[in-house]
């Protein structure tokens, strides 16, 4: 009814997006692309709380509120439907879509119907959002308008991408993020970079702060058959390697225990230049949990070339094999899944 109404008066000016179309407490909403571009129409007897609009007719007893896509409107429409507002994906599988212009969360709906995946529709890094000019704000209105206008109510995350400084975690916290990937590759050691002299050194150095010996050498793993064990030179590598960059894991959770209860939390150490062997792996799980950090993602540095736009470089074999180890490490120690970086061109 109430679009019909729209179309007979309107439709010469307005296109109308039909999935965006809801109704709640006797007011309809949906979206409409006019000379203004994409609006919001409401239509009602009144106009709800809080909602701005810049024109108002009254046709065949409605009335229909025209109203800019901004913040404060998008906050109402949050209160009619909840399902706009993010939440955490957890344990599902997922899928990150990185829309760097924020115009095509659309297609990415439809592209990831009935594919069984969860979507995180909001998604980008720091370094994105400030070689594009965009806010954490812009990125997740971004993205809700376009769930809103393809009238998918399925629940979507939104994840705050590659965060390396305190202010960035808690400003995105603060506008309802529900995801948050740590990149702690400032403090990652590149082990091609020191010597035997200096990796003995730099070791010794961790062991004066912490006596992490007595809690790993001679620890033994079973990963597919393979043995694994801790002794002295490769506890040392891999201390000299993620230490220090645990412990910045450590202390951004923290910072980001305090701002918010609920969310997904991920470890990123795929920009390094140190690939993470399967050892490599078991001493960050192992660090990260004796330290209390629940985390809920992992991404690993694999061993090849992983760039954007192109075909995987490196040894299939090597990485099929080193994959699978992986895999089996996430099983054993349970409660998180592994992340795949510049892995979505590689399907």
């Amino acid at each position: 009814m109430v679009l019909k109404v729209f179309k007979d008066h309107f439709g010469r000016g307005y296109e109308v997006y039909e999935k965006s179309y809801r109704e709640k407490d006797s007011l309809s909403f949906f979206l409409t692309k006019g000379e203004e571009g994409k609006i919001l129409v409401v239509a009602g007897e009144k106009a709800p709380e809080g909602l701005s609009f810049f024109k108002k007719q009254r046709v065949e007893g409605v009335s229909f509120f025209f109203c800019e896509r901004n913040h404060e409107n998008l906050e109402v429409l949050r209160k009619y439907f909840p399902d706009l507002k993010p939440v955490r994906a957890g344990l599902r599988a997922s899928f990150g879509t990185g829309d760097r212009l924020g115009i095509t969360t659309p297609a990415h709906v439809r592209a990831l119907k009935d594919s069984g995946l969860f979507p995180i529709f909001a998604q980008q890094s720091v370094r994105e959002n400030e070689r594009t000019g965009r806010t954490w704000r812009d990125v997740l209105d971004d993205a809700t308008w376009g769930v809103f206008q393809e009238g998918y109510s399925e629940g979507f995350g939104a994840d705050a991408d590659h965060v390396k400084r305190p202010e960035d975690l808690v400003s995105a916290a603060r506008e309802g993020f529900t995801m948050f990937t740590i990149d702690p590759s400032d403090h990652v050691r590149n082990l091609s970079k020191l010597t035997e002299k200096e990796r003995n050194e730099k070791f010794e150095e961790i062991l004066r702060k912490e006596r992490i010996d007595r809690i790993y050498l001679g620890k033994k793993y079973s990963v597919l058959g393979e043995k694994i064990e801790f002794d002295e030179k490769n506890l040392r590598d891999a201390a000299l390697v993620y230490y220090d960059a645990i412990a910045h894991v450590d202390m951004m959770y923290q910072i980001l225990k305090d701002e918010t209860p609920d969310f997904d939390f991920e470890v990123s150490v795929d920009e390094t230049e140190t690939p993470t062997s399967p050892l490599f792996h078991i001493f960050v799980v192992e660090e990260l949990r004796r330290r209390g950090v629940e985390f809920t993602n992992l991404a690993l540095r694999f061993i090849g070339e992983w760039e954007k736009g192109i075909d995987y470089k490196g040894d299939l074999a090597q990485f099929e094999r080193e994959i699978k180890m992986h895999a089996e490490i996430a099983r054993m120690f349970e409660g998180y899944k592994i992340s795949l970086h510049s892995g979505s061109d590689k399907f």
